[in-house]
């Protein structure tokens, strides 16, 4: 064929370049930033069901896992921006015996050790951690205190069974922790049984709502993507839309007074713990950030819009998503050696079907060489001559 074909090379870099450009470049890192800013103004953060919220973002999170086409994805080709990078991940570094080490060898390697590095050290701090837990005391009397609180608040059916509440004079602001036999961890502070009431109806809501599962699944995807920053502002949102919704859940009954309570023990607290530095696998009763303080705040008095609302952003956010998967990226590239012999066909070109019975290419009136096969697509607008330069209907 006499045009140049674009080329886009099957080797495992341009697979590897297909996975990275479905996480960081297209559709997924527009979603996860377009998600952050929307969260991060308030009236659109309050307006919707933070159950929603978190439902887009688990869309998004599965768009990461899924770099895959379908019958319907079209293909868009770039020729400025992919093919230096395409080049990049083919560079050849070294050559070992009959292997050649590529930079997409060097970068899947350092990926892995990053991964499995942030991995060894999570399980060795949960480790150490629960370690440190099971070294602390059962303070009796505070634990019958609590065990009547959580028994005036919830329901036989809906109070968690076998919960352990510790103390312990390291810490300054509680937490909860444990996957299926949650534990809560007080600081030695002598609390109101009011103040003990919000805190144990916060923390028993986070393991009613299996938040903890939650935060391991969002741990084990940031350290899997410990290099992308935008992960890691997801990161920082889903735990803020946890604490958002647990804030909701609780004091969905509530008075006005007892909202203002609330808050003033999440304040209560948050002066005593700004410098405690909280364990990966840990949800704390009130976090560092004071700004993030007062948005819980807003949240408790703000009037949230109805479930039609909510919905809608559901709907949205699934169908923005199925979109990302009808165009996919790939690199457009001309091999340089076949660059060399090859050219564009323009309008200047027509085929002459000369005496002998061949069919000669001519560009600029120039003769290009012989067209073997005069029925391809790609001679479909080019004019046909006869040697006497009487065009032929074909």
């Amino acid at each position: 064929r006499t045009m140049a074909e674009p080329t886009i090379p099957r080797c495992p870099a341009t697979y590897i370049f297909a996975f990275f450009s479905i996480i960081i470049l297209p559709a997924p890192f527009f979603n996860i930033i377009f998600l952050y800013f929307f969260c991060s103004r308030k009236k659109y953060l309050y307006s919707f069901s933070y159950n929603i919220l978190l439902f887009s973002t688990a869309l998004i999170l599965c768009r990461f896992f899924i770099p895959v086409e379908f019958p319907f994805t079209k293909t868009v080709l770039l020729a400025k921006l992919y093919p230096p990078i395409i080049w990049f991940f083919r560079l050849e570094l070294l050559n070992f015996a009959s292997y050649t080490i590529h930079t997409y060898d060097v970068l899947l390697l350092i990926w892995g050790i990053g991964f499995i590095y942030r991995i060894h050290r999570l399980w060795q701090q949960y480790k150490t951690f629960t370690a440190a837990l099971h070294s602390l005391p059962v303070n009796i009397p505070l634990l019958n205190r609590c065990k009547k609180i959580l028994c005036y608040e919830f329901s036989a059916d809906d109070s968690p069974k076998k919960i352990v509440i510790l103390q312990s004079c390291y810490i300054s602001s509680p937490f909860i922790t444990g996957f299926f036999k949650p534990v809560i961890v007080l600081p030695d502070i002598d609390f109101t049984d009011n103040e003990l009431r919000y805190i144990l109806s916060h923390e028993v809501q986070h393991f009613k709502f299996r938040d903890m599962f939650l935060k391991l699944n969002i741990e084990i995807i940031a350290s899997l993507f410990w290099w992308n920053p935008v992960i890691h502002l997801l990161k920082h949102q889903v735990n803020n839309l946890l604490e958002l919704r647990v804030d909701t859940a609780i004091s969905i009954n509530w008075s006005t007074q007892q909202k203002v309570d609330y808050l003033q023990c999440l304040a209560n607290i948050y002066e005593r713990s700004s410098n405690q530095k909280y364990q990966q696998l840990v949800i704390g009763f009130s976090k560092e950030n004071r700004d993030f303080i007062l948005v819980r705040a807003d949240s408790l008095f703000y009037k949230k819009k109805t479930l039609c609302h909510s919905v809608t952003f559901a709907m949205l956010s699934l169908v923005w998503v199925l979109i990302s998967f009808s165009l996919v990226f790939e690199p457009y590239s001309i091999s340089p050696d076949v660059e060399k012999n090859t050219f564009a066909l323009t309008d200047d070109c027509y085929i002459m079907l000369d005496s002998d019975g061949q069919y000669y290419l001519y560009m600029d009136d120039k003769r290009m060489g012989i067209v073997t096969d005069p029925d391809v697509e790609d001679f479909e607008n080019i004019k046909f001559y006869n040697d006497e330069m009487g065009e032929i209907r074909r």
